[in-house]
């Protein structure tokens, strides 16, 4: 008897499984996924020398539900070997074995190198070079002056890697119209805190006021410096600020593999948004940290861009820091300033179009994000900016330019498809009234991935058709990130 309800319990949530996305539902006609499905498309997988492949298919995004249609195995292709003659070692070029390789990876088999043919190395000693924040140095080394051979050489990394994708700290605090003994000061402390070193001797007449603020503009404001060190000293020599004196949170070797995280994330996003315009990156970027990060006090990494771009557990701090990070890293002007906001906060002020304009990614992250103007939180004037109850620090005041409105990518939304749409007629309609009015670019919306994905197949299907009757042609930049979906086609006429 118990065995017999075992087996009618399976069946019963077997049942439940099968029919979560169909329930109620007539059954699709032959081919078609029942109308209950929440299908998505998923790319080919290529099948490697070592690894399965697959086919492309449509997948249903339930997560009870294992329906999909056209999905199909692709088996690992093992390796395709060819022979490798040998090759003999001269003095400056190392020679190896006879072996083989595959021509389709890296696999090969019976390799082992031959060194120099050198018969006795004649050596010239190398000093070390000590690794910066942004260069790498190496190991001191022997290199013989005959056949190049080296001794005792390896490679330091760059205490910061990521740092090799941004312009230098000099161009970057550039956008402050910072006074000369504040803008000397904040690049010397940047100097120590990047080599770790213990403190920082003040440079001309500053005073503590000044110097505090050049120690919280580099805390607070330098994407890199935040999660370095926490608290400093202020030595005094006659009543007057003498030096500063750092604490740091972690070991170099720490701070060097947290940036390594860092550099990972930040290639990516640099290499989706190559061929946007500063505004579309901007954007891009902003919907980034909107749609990946949440808001915490309660992580570690929560003020850094370890926290924004790795983690995706931030404050403020966290955010207009990756911000800073990414808008530079991409060649556009940004800052961090400093003020309230009924509490202690921290926003972006960035360059578009030639003008400065305010960004608070904490507050477009509090919002709704499928408004396609990015509501208030992007595109603050100053004036907006007091209007909505920001205060800024009294420096901020005095040394940030006047930031302007700007909207940005939000003026060239062509359609917003939502739900409720006929998608098939509203991309008809579009795409005839674009041909009819010699548009060069569509910007389109869509509120979930469902539809964004919908929309791209229905557009691209049509597009190929009026290709052909209106000798036109098009190129597709799919700015989807998560839920926030973009579409921007640039269209070009010969005829």
């Amino acid at each position: 008897m118990k065995k017999r309800l075992f087996y009618i319990l399976i069946m019963v949530v077997s049942l439940l499984f099968l029919t979560a996305c169909g329930e109620g539902e007539e059954a699709a006609p032959s081919g078609d996924a029942p109308t209950g499905h929440n299908m998505i498309h998923c790319d080919a997988k290529e099948a490697t020398c070592e690894t399965r492949g697959h086919t492309a298919y449509e997948d249903c995004i339930d997560f009870a539900c294992d329906y999909r249609e056209g999905y199909e195995v692709i088996q690992p292709l093992g390796h395709d070997l060819v022979d490798v003659p040998e090759k003999a070692a001269t003095l400056t070029e190392k020679g190896h074995t006879a072996y083989k390789k595959c021509s389709r990876c890296d696999y090969r088999e019976g390799y082992s190198e031959t060194d120099f043919s050198c018969s006795e190395h004649s050596f010239e000693s190398f000093p070390e070079k000590i690794a910066t924040d942004r260069e790498n140095g190496h190991t001191a080394y022997k290199k013989c002056t005959v056949c190049g051979y080296l001794e005792g050489y390896s490679v330091t990394r760059a205490v910061a890697p990521c740092l090799t994708y941004l312009p230098s700290i000099e161009e970057r605090i550039s956008i402050f119209n910072f006074p000369e003994n504040i803008k000397t000061n904040i690049l010397g402390m940047y100097k120590a805190v990047s080599s770790f070193e213990e403190s920082y001797k003040l440079v001309g007449e500053i005073e503590t006021f000044d110097a505090m603020f050049c120690y919280n503009f580099l805390f607070n404001c330098v994407p890199e410096m935040m999660m370095v060190f926490n608290v400093f000293d202020t030595n005094s020599v006659n009543g007057k600020p003498d030096s500063i004196g750092f604490h740091y949170v972690m070991t170099k070797e720490e701070y060097t593999e947290k940036m390594e995280a860092v550099e990972n994330q930040l290639i990516k996003l640099l290499d989706a948004t190559k061929d946007m315009s500063d505004d579309e990156k901007a954007i891009y970027f902003a919907d980034h940290l909107v749609q990946n990060c949440i808001y915490t006090k309660t992580t570690e990494n929560r003020m850094n861009v370890y926290g924004g771009l790795v983690e995706g557990k931030v404050l403020c701090d966290g955010f207009s820091d990756s911000f800073n990070l990414l808008c530079n890293a991409a060649g556009i002007k940004c800052g961090t300033v400093v003020g309230t906001k009924g509490e202690a906060h921290s926003w972006n002020i960035v360059q578009l179009d030639g003008k400065y304009t305010y960004v608070d990614i904490t507050e477009c992250n509090s919002n709704d994000t499928t408004n396609v103007t990015h509501l208030h939180g992007f595109g603050l004037s100053t004036e907006k900016l007091s209007a909505a109850g920001y205060n800024r620090e009294e420096e901020f005041k005095l040394y940030t330019p006047e930031a302007f409105s700007f909207e940005g990518s939000s003026k060239k939304v062509t359609a917003v498809f939502t739900a409720s749409d006929d998608i098939n007629d509203k991309v008809g309609k579009v795409i005839e009234s674009a041909i009819k009015n010699g548009e060069k670019e569509l910007f389109i919306y869509s509120e979930s991935r469902v539809i964004h994905n919908q929309v791209q197949s229905i557009f691209q299907n049509r597009l190929e058709k009026y290709f052909k009757d209106h000798k036109m042609n098009y190129t597709l930049n799919n700015l989807t990130n998560k839920d926030f979906c973009y579409l921007y086609f640039k269209l070009s006429y010969s005829g």
